[in-house]
């Protein structure tokens, strides 16, 4: 068999050969990696994409189940003012229902007693009036003079009775009492 030579140069053709069969064995692994290092960055930007739309709409339901929660505790709170007006409507009204029970008392009473006293007032013009006319002298209202009977007239909230004076004018009495002429 050959020498040294025949097995250098066979050694010479066989190196590069299976140099060449293990590079292209590894780079078969290599260019089959890299499909699959690429595909695995896509899915983790994917992961990451997702987590963030899933992250803005949890945020979204959260403050939207704030935003109805804050309106419930609005309505409680309107409700509960409601309830306080009322019962301060209601009190205010019970209180001017006193008031107004208390003036309308009042308001009789003060009738009651403007009655006794315009009796008492008619009493005592019926004592002071004279029975003929030529006591006081010339009557001019009863002489058809251009001026009206002299009247008298309540100061209560009664309507004023027009009471004329009998037979003589009392223009020229002494005492004041509230006189009117209508």
């Amino acid at each position: 068999m050959g020498g040294p030579r025949t097995t250098l140069s066979v050694f010479l053709i066989f190196v590069p050969v299976y140099l060449h069969g293990v590079l292209s064995r590894e780079a078969g692994p290599a260019a089959q990696r890299k499909p699959f290092f690429e595909r695995l960055r896509r899915l983790e930007e994917q992961f990451r994409r997702l987590q963030e739309v899933t992250l803005t709409h949890l945020r979204g339901l959260a403050s939207n189940y704030n935003l109805s929660y804050d309106i419930d505790t609005r309505f409680q709170s309107l409700a509960l003012e409601t309830q306080a007006v009322a019962l301060a409507v209601n009190r205010s009204q019970a209180a001017v229902q006193g008031d107004l029970s208390r003036l309308k008392n009042w308001m009789q009473k003060s009738q009651r007693r403007s009655r006794k006293l315009d009796s008492r007032l008619l009493a005592l013009d019926s004592v002071l009036t004279p029975a003929s006319p030529q006591a006081c002298g010339p009557c001019l209202s009863a002489a058809g003079s251009a001026w009206p009977r002299a009247t008298w007239a309540p100061c209560s909230p009664t309507p004023p009775r027009r009471m004329t004076t009998s037979s003589c004018c009392t223009a020229g009495t002494p005492w004041s009492l509230a006189l009117s002429t209508s």
